[in-house]
């Protein structure tokens, strides 16, 4: 996020994806911890920003809608 706010966005996108893979492997490792699920449904949602300011629109949708996503399974594990 303080990356993509500095307008430093090439440097914000490597680092989520950084960011996402990490989540994505903790969440399949302990798919039970809704901690983690949140967080990666954080990382989706600031994806959205990120590529929304890249005006990459398509992609934009994707990654809210990986948010949303996350966010339902874990209402429904709750």
């Amino acid at each position: 996020e303080a990356l993509r706010e500095a307008g430093r966005k090439d440097e914000a996108r490597a680092s989520w994806e950084q960011g996402r893979d990490l989540f994505e492997a903790l969440v399949g490792e302990r798919p039970d911890d809704l901690s983690l699920r949140a967080r990666l449904a954080d990382c989706y949602a600031n994806g959205h920003s990120l590529e929304y300011d890249l005006g990459h629109f398509e992609e934009a949708r994707r990654q809210i809608v990986r948010s949303l996503e996350l966010r339902e399974a874990m209402a429904a594990a709750n």
